[in-house]
């Protein structure tokens, strides 16, 4: 009887893995909801994430409807290539700034194939930062340090989050999971918005 209770509550114990997965699921349901509700699109550049937001979101039922793709510019010269203009990465903090996220966020519109009208009805992320591991070429920029660039309506709000070093994996899906909460207070609380291109706002997790 003992065994059993104790196999039975150790069961039910949920990981923090699958805290942050069950959280990230409804987040991105969330999104998709308040894309379609709104008749927003959605178009992303990742860059630490490694494409984890448009995984999450393309997980969710009805995610074809509202969200139009993304792309992955893990370096320097696939950001340039993919459009983000040489002035802005070459600095003394390379692609960890907010700056590129910035770039980024408004460059994510622009598909080879169809570009996106940049207008109220369309929202770009951008995401660029350092997560576990430092960069060899920017010791100086600490670890966790990450930028989400957020445009819509003709104008690019960035936020610097700090996230705490929890494990590659562990930080990755916070920082998707703080991006599409981010998203979505976009679409549904504007009111939030300074609607001014320099806004930095630090998120310390």
């Amino acid at each position: 009887m003992l065994v059993l209770t104790l196999i039975s509550f150790f069961a039910i114990i949920t990981s923090p893995m699958e805290l942050f997965q069950s959280r990230q699921k409804k987040l991105a349901e969330k999104v998709v909801s308040a894309l379609q509700q709104h008749q927003f699109e959605l178009a992303t550049m990742e860059s630490c994430t490694g494409g984890g937001l448009a995984h999450a979101l393309t997980s969710v039922k009805g995610a074809g409807w509202v969200y139009q793709g993304g792309i992955v510019t893990y370096s320097s010269f696939a950001k340039l290539h993919a459009g983000v203009s040489s002035d802005i990465l070459h600095n003394p903090n390379g692609p960890y700034t907010p700056e590129v996220a910035r770039e980024m966020a408004r460059v994510s519109l622009n598909s080879p194939f169809e570009p996106l009208p940049q207008n109220g009805n369309v929202i770009g992320v951008g995401i660029t930062g350092i997560l576990e591991t430092s960069d060899k070429f920017y010791p100086h920029i600490p670890q966790g340090t990450v930028w989400v660039g957020i445009y819509h309506d003709h104008a690019t709000e960035v936020y610097q989050l700090q996230l705490p070093k929890r494990g590659r994996q562990r930080m990755k899906n916070r920082l998707i999971n703080e991006t599409l909460r981010l998203v979505d207070q976009t679409i549904t609380r504007p009111e939030r918005r300074s609607h001014c291109r320099a806004v930095v706002q630090q998120l310390h997790m």
